[in-house]
């Protein structure tokens, strides 16, 4: 498997025009480091085929020679080999809180052992009241669908005064209020009162960085 997988990686690198410094900063790890997967010294491990796969568009299956079509249509796909697909939507609306096929852009693998698809969206962040916790914009983010929470949670939360849902972290303050927190201290906290409404619509359980 992993000398199929760093021929494949070698080539997609060279048709990238990327030395093996410039993918190695990409990805966070040296140029040793990319040199041994290519040669077959290292084997990749799932997450970083994940995001090869995500960096070059291509399929993990095809990375690691078990096909030869490049891109898989993940719309079509359930389960790759403990990986789950669930589809990313541009934007989430806070007049209904629905999820509209029309609004899906794409679809994004995740471990099957920390998501089910059919109870799980993805929205990309936007902008950086998250960073403090390393989100950051354009990251993706996958939410499970439930209107639960509990105290410290990350949720995306449709507020009457916004018109997509928002992303930050619960702080419960008693039985009847809410403080909605950005992770970056130049936003303040929203409080979620009975003048102020607002519905959680699903809780964080995992990220995709962008490259």
């Amino acid at each position: 498997m992993a000398n199929i997988a760093g021929g494949r990686l070698q080539q997609l690198r060279r048709e990238k025009g990327l030395t093996g410094i410039e993918l190695g900063k990409i990805l966070g790890v040296s140029k040793q480091t990319i040199s041994c997967w290519e040669t077959g010294k290292i084997e990749m491990d799932y997450s970083i085929l994940n995001k090869l796969a995500d960096y070059f568009h291509v399929s993990i299956d095809y990375l690691l020679g078990r096909s030869n079509e490049r891109n898989l249509d993940l719309s079509r796909a359930t389960n790759i080999d403990g990986w789950q697909t669930v589809p990313v939507y541009k934007q989430i609306s806070c007049g209904e809180g629905c999820f509209c096929d029309d609004e899906i852009i794409d679809y994004v693998a995740v471990p099957s052992n920390i998501v089910r698809t059919k109870d799980c969206f993805a929205v990309p962040a936007n902008g950086d009241s998250m960073i403090n916790i390393g989100i950051n914009d354009g990251d993706t983010l996958i939410f499970k669908k439930t209107e639960a929470y509990e105290d410290n949670d990350i949720v995306a939360v449709c507020i009457d005064t916004e018109e997509i849902a928002l992303c930050k972290r619960v702080k419960v303050v008693n039985e009847d209020s809410i403080l909605l927190m950005s992770e970056n201290n130049k936003y303040s906290p929203i409080l979620i009162d009975k003048n102020k409404k607002a519905r959680v619509i699903g809780k964080l359980v995992y990220s995709i960085k962008k490259f």
